[in-house]
């Protein structure tokens, strides 16, 4: 059995392994999109000792067939749209939704308003329970990421209409999605959460003629700010305000009667953060960001105290290199790759 990282042997600490949660691109798929053997056979083998699989991804269901079509293995859950809804038998032809937790629509019209005011193109989600629909505002010629997002949905994108009878807030939505260049998405960030940061070479919203929120950080919503999501450059999502992976993977676990210590997530991403310190074992791949890497300790951290996090500790070996197959076949034998930290309660 391979060993990986190199460090000092520790004691084999158990693990039981009932509901395991994978984050899709960057972490179940390789660079180049696709899910190895070895890992499929990996989760395959979970699934036949009676372990619960779910993907979990920024994508909303309909955008996640390709990912469904990859894996190959049926039973498997679903939490979309950054944990906005967790289904079972998602790709099915009833799916059903198991959890909800949308952005309240008389707030959604007020980040809609601070979006305008920024004089930005958006695209809305809307409800996951009705037919898939994406609504989009603002001028697409003059915003080409958010164009080539509208034209890649096709039939399901439709001009936002925010009249009080308009079927964009009939019910509460899911997410906005905002594809900007990356000055333009951190004005908007700061406006929207209340905390502005330290700026590299460019000037805050004053100069650009906004007038920013009033100065608070509780906000009704959570921003969601990455590079490299959607596009080569930077997103922003706005969801419901406990809206995270980590969240949606408490409904499905309390669901399955499945308890917190005895479930694992995997991750790279800054939208995986949440999940990966909430879970007993939160494990980052090793082409995770520095945030996941972070995030994957951080739960060690609580429990132990920092001191006692090691390196490596809770880094599997990246995407390309079967970081999930080789975690999977410690858990499988009922304990954790050594050197690990146990997991949490």
């Amino acid at each position: 059995m391979p060993c990986y990282p190199t460090q000092v042997q520790a004691t084999r600490h158990p693990f039981d392994l009932r509901l395991l949660v994978l984050d899709a691109d960057g972490t179940l798929f390789t660079s180049d999109e696709k899910v190895t053997d070895r890992t499929r056979a990996a989760i395959r083998r979970a699934q036949d000792r009676g372990v619960k699989v779910a993907i979990a991804s920024g994508r909303r269901r309909a955008r996640t067939v390709e990912v469904f079509d990859r894996l190959g293995l049926d039973g498997v859950y679903l939490i979309s749209s950054q944990g906005t809804a967790v289904w079972e038998d998602p790709m099915g032809t009833s799916p059903v939704l198991l959890a909800h937790n949308p952005l309240p629509r008389t707030e959604a019209i007020r980040v809609l308003s601070r979006i305008r005011a920024h004089q930005l193109a958006s695209v809305l989600i809307g409800h996951p329970g009705v037919p898939d629909t994406i609504f989009h505002d603002g001028d697409l010629d003059a915003h080409p990421a958010i164009g080539r997002y509208v034209q890649f949905n096709g039939v399901a994108a439709r001009p936002l209409d925010d009249t009080p009878d308009g079927a964009a807030f009939s019910l509460d939505p899911t997410q906005f999605v905002v594809l900007a260049p990356l000055p333009r998405l951190r004005d908007l960030r700061d406006d929207l959460t209340g905390r502005p940061v330290i700026r590299d070479r460019y000037e805050p919203y004053p100069a650009s003629g906004v007038t920013p929120l009033e100065a608070t950080t509780n906000r009704p919503w959570h921003v969601i700010f990455s590079r490299g999501q959607f596009t080569a450059g930077a997103a922003l999502e706005v969801v419901g305000p406990t809206t995270n992976k980590a969240t949606a993977v408490a409904s499905l676990a309390q669901h399955l009667s499945i308890g917190n210590k005895d479930v694992a997530a995997f991750g790279d991403n800054i939208n995986d953060v949440e999940m990966l310190g909430a879970v007993g074992l939160g494990v980052a791949m090793g082409n995770a960001t520095p945030a996941a890497r972070s995030a994957a300790w951080s739960g060690i951290a609580r429990r132990d105290g920092a001191h006692s996090v090691a390196p490596m500790d809770r880094i599997a070996p990246s995407n390309d290199r079967d970081g999930i197959a080789w975690t999977l076949d410690f858990l499988l034998e009922g304990h954790l790759p050594p050197g690990w930290s146990p997991a949490l309660d």
